[in-house]
């Protein structure tokens, strides 16, 4: 009976899209998701053309998706690519989006004339 109790404590839960093998469908929505949030952001002056809703996505999801068992072979596939390269691809589409939400939310409050207020503060108090 302990052994089972400590076995359901120690069980993890996941997303399903994390999981090592997602379904097409829940990759398909979060692919849909991650399209609407760029577009919601592009609207609202976001500059990330560069990037593109599949690189949000996990590995195991862009695989599922692009890189079926047909897709994957021939001469011209790019898995051996996103093999190796996907992992930069995504934390650099991560980290441009985060980069300009911080642009977008909190650096777009900053205007010229409060920063001409709060350098003028900080050199009377330096004189001072």
């Amino acid at each position: 009976k302990g052994s089972k109790g400590n076995e359901k404590k120690t069980k993890r839960q996941t997303l399903p899209i994390l999981s090592a093998r997602p379904k097409e469908s829940e990759c398909n929505d979060l692919l849909a998701q991650y399209q609407e949030l760029l577009d919601s952001l592009k609207i609202n002056g976001c500059l990330i053309s560069n990037v593109v809703a599949a690189h949000l996505l996990p590995y195991p999801a862009l695989s599922k998706l692009y890189f079926s068992d047909t897709q994957s072979k021939g001469p011209f596939s790019l898995k051996p690519f996103y093999d190796e390269h996907f992992p930069l691809l995504h934390r650099a589409a991560w980290a441009s989006v985060v980069y300009q939400l911080v642009r977008i939310l909190a650096l777009s409050r900053v205007t010229p004339r409060f920063y001409e207020s709060c350098v003028a503060a900080a050199m009377t108090s330096t004189t001072s």
